[in-house]
């Protein structure tokens, strides 16, 4: 899907006598190993009556082929302005979108082997009832709930009735990756159950005590819920 973003104060009615393909740009960003790429065409249309032109600048999520410049091609003179914003604004939505991807940190990891009671009652946790808390979406005990035993306590999660409450996070470490249920606080990082920390540690847990993990926020929906 395109973005129409037009250099005018309002957009004529009439239908353009003449649209043509100024320049094309295209931006690549590479994050996490993953590569996400955004295309841009700049158009100049010029529209019947008073013979206004218009400028157009189509971005798009996909590179399609042969975007190198179009031959032949007479810029309006404000071209070269309009084509830094271009570069520009490509740039900046290609931040924003890195920005609001999953944003991978490193944390303290540890173990609690409260955690790893599958019959203790959500009641004994930050994340029991209210309008955020597990009860209210159906949930009774740590066994209820389809993560367990990758279960435990998060710094994201404030106190009881967080709105963090549910939060699906994926730990890596050594290249083993869990992913945990977020569903009481924890003071720094996270703290997982024995059995968790053991998947993650390759049964270490107990040796290493605690660990620093790289953590990356998932949908709820990859633990579960």
């Amino acid at each position: 899907m395109a973005i129409n973003t037009f250099f005018s104060k309002s957009r004529p009615k009439a239908r353009p006598m003449l649209a043509m393909v100024i320049d094309r740009f295209v931006g690549v960003v590479v994050r996490d190993g993953s590569t996400l790429a955004l295309a841009a065409e700049v158009h100049m249309c010029r529209f019947r009556g008073d013979g206004r032109s218009v400028v157009s600048i189509e971005l798009y999520t996909r590179i399609t082929p042969n975007l190198s410049r179009p031959k032949n091609l007479h810029p309006h003179p404000h071209v070269t302005n309009i084509m830094r914003f271009t570069s520009i604004m490509s740039f900046a939505l290609l931040a924003a979108s890195a920005l609001a991807a999953p944003a991978a940190t490193t944390l303290r990891v540890s173990y609690d082997r409260a955690y790893d009671n599958r019959s203790s009652s959500l009641d004994t946790v930050a994340c029991s009832d209210g309008s955020h808390g597990l009860k209210t979406k159906g949930f009774s005990t740590f066994g209820s709930l389809k993560n367990f035993p990758n279960i435990g306590g998060a710094q994201y999660i404030a106190g009881w009735n967080s709105a963090s409450c549910g939060s699906c996070y994926q730990l890596k470490y050594n290249g083993k990756t869990i992913n945990v249920l977020a569903i009481d606080h924890a003071d720094s990082g996270f703290n997982l159950s024995l059995q968790a920390m053991n998947k993650l540690t390759n049964n270490q847990a107990e040796n290493l005590g605690a660990i620093q993990a790289i953590v990356t926020p998932l949908a709820a929906s990859a633990c579960g819920l």
